[in-house]
């Protein structure tokens, strides 16, 4: 099964709950199923609005580019482009962020288009809710019952622009989206989605032309995934979560993830926990901890592999906080690879903080407690971010390298795991004798030199190959000759099965080796092949690209 992933503001992951279903077992099991399907609709809306389009205007780099523009004027009145000390730079520089970040948000209020239109079908099965699929009554009264059940209140800080000073905000957001079903015009204004669920009507679905989704302007920023601060989950294993308290414990201990050596970052009050997970202060605390906490773990186990173990701190008798910690059931080493991937980077691409040992240098950041405090030219916080999603990066490309070894070796591309980073296979004549060195590879006038950079490079590169080119796959059934026999390769597993060799010849140009029934197919692959227009990838590499861009 394929990861969809998900993300979430890491001020969202850390909200507060504010809904008045309650999530402890004194619920109805209809309220309990409704509050499940509420966020699997949710999870199912913010995966659509992050994935539909590729919205250019919106990326981060350059959002932050008009922002600073825009707010130049505003730092150089309040000071902040003079600090008279290394600690007063930091500060300033702290606040230009939260500046930053506030004037984003209120841009993407103002200017990201809220609503999108869906097909029925496509949406229901999107949400992963069993009991919605193959029955339209059953969706519609899913889509009826689920309707702004969650809120949120989350934390923000603020810059005053007036004063130059920090302050917090707190929003109330609703993570579902108002969902409206357009109708046929035959039955045009007579029904809502509420009351055309409940209606007789026989074949309801030929009167469905589709769904209307609005997002609040306010939730844009939190859905968005816009910059450094948000955590990654995945969709597909949410879809089989029973619990409520299982969504929000997921993003909220991946939130802390990265960071859980830090025991005050881990430390929750059991009063901070019951805000987070929508549960009323007189709930005694073991009945919060059998019904929700221990529920929500066991799933987290089950279904994710996270295995979280929660310390009990104790005012005498009185437990009154919880320390989390969380690895995975595979030993996955996202976290001895975040120090790992922080220290080589800096190393090997950054001139301006001097390391010895790589090795050494990794276990030192550990210790660094002080997220904000500048590690070369980042944050450590933004370090950390970023060797997350470098590490999802870096696995994906590995296991692209391995399963498509034609694609890399053709255009002489390696890994080295040492740099973190995708080289270049340059050849060299000196004296005659051939020379092979491999270099960083330069894209868009920018060098590669870490795994997010490496993936997009490969992505643009086989998105290019694609548009220009035809792949072998689109032209099957074919025989080809191997090991002095003729072979049918009439499936994609056939053609898999002997890529290597089939790719060899189509290079070498060797098209005696390829026979079809049809002599104008046959024409029209000796020509493909004759001009080069045979892409220099596998059917499943193409299929794997495009399972990058949808994501």
């Amino acid at each position: 099964m394929g990861q969809k992933l998900l993300y979430f503001r890491r001020s969202f992951a850390q909200s507060n709950v504010v809904n008045d279903d309650k999530i402890i077992s004194t619920l109805h099991e209809k309220q309990i199923v409704s509050s499940v399907n509420a966020e699997k609709i949710a999870d199912a809306t913010r995966y659509l609005l992050q994935n539909q389009h590729d919205y250019a205007e919106f990326k981060y780099d350059n959002l932050v580019k008009v922002a600073k523009k825009d707010l130049e004027s505003t730092f150089e009145r309040l000071g902040l482009n003079n600090p008279l000390s290394k600690n007063e730079k930091k500060i300033f520089d702290r606040k230009k962020r939260i500046a930053i970040a506030n004037w984003m948000e209120n841009y993407i209020r103002k200017n990201f288009p809220n609503v999108l239109k869906i097909d029925f079908d496509t949406f229901i099965k999107s949400t992963g809710i069993k009991a919605a699929q193959g029955s339209v009554s059953k969706a519609l009264k899913v889509l009826k019952d689920v309707q702004n059940t969650n809120f949120y209140e989350i934390e923000h800080l603020v810059l005053n622009l007036q004063t130059g000073e920090i302050e917090t905000r707190l929003s109330r957001v609703s993570a579902l989206p108002s969902i409206s079903i357009t109708l046929d015009e035959s039955v045009a204004g007579k029904y809502t989605l509420s009351s055309f669920a409940d209606a007789k009507i026989k074949n309801k679905r030929a009167l469905i032309k589709g769904l209307e989704i609005e997002f609040s302007t306010s939730y844009l920023f939190h859905v968005l995934s816009i910059g450094t601060e948000y955590v990654v989950s995945d969709k597909v294993k949410r879809e089989e979560f029973r619990h409520i308290a299982s969504f929000k414990m997921d993003i909220l201990l991946s939130s802390i993830y990265g960071i859980q050596y830090n025991k005050e970052a881990a430390t929750f009050s059991i009063d901070e926990l019951k805000d987070k997970f929508g549960v009323k202060q007189d709930v005694e605390y073991r009945y919060f901890k059998r019904d929700v906490l221990n529920r929500a773990v066991e799933e987290l186990k089950n279904k994710m592999g996270k295995i979280v173990t929660m310390q009990e701190n104790k005012v005498g008798r009185k437990v009154v906080s919880i320390t989390f910690s969380i690895k995975y059931k595979t030993e996955e080493p996202l976290f001895e690879f975040i120090y790992e991937y922080i220290a080589s980077q800096l190393f090997y691409f950054y001139d301006d903080i001097e390391i010895q040992n790589i090795k050494k240098f990794a276990n030192f950041l550990k210790t660094k407690k002080n997220e904000d405090e500048f590690i070369g030219k980042k944050t450590l916080l933004e370090w950390r971010e970023e060797a997350e999603l470098a590490f999802k990066n870096e696995t994906e490309l590995l296991k692209m390298m391995e399963d498509d070894k034609p694609f890399f070796n053709i255009h002489g591309f390696v890994y080295d795991k040492a740099k973190h980073t995708l080289l270049s296979k340059v050849t060299d004549f000196q004296d005659g004798e051939e020379i092979v060195r491999y270099e960083i590879i330069s894209h868009n006038n920018k060098k590669v030199t870490n795994p997010i950079d490496s993936l997009r490079y490969i992505i643009d590169l086989e998105n290019e190959n694609m548009m220009r080119s035809v792949h072998i796959a689109d032209i099957i059934p074919f025989a080809y000759y191997k090991l002095n026999t003729w072979i049918d390769i009439d499936s994609i597993d056939m053609l898999l099965k002997h890529q290597e060799s089939i790719y060899k010849d189509i290079l070498l140009k060797d098209v005696d080796k390829f026979a079809f029934e049809d002599e104008t197919r046959k024409q029209m692959f000796n020509y493909y092949v004759s001009a080069d227009k045979f892409a220099e990838t596998t059917k499943g590499l193409k299929q794997k690209i495009q399972r990058l861009f949808d994501l």
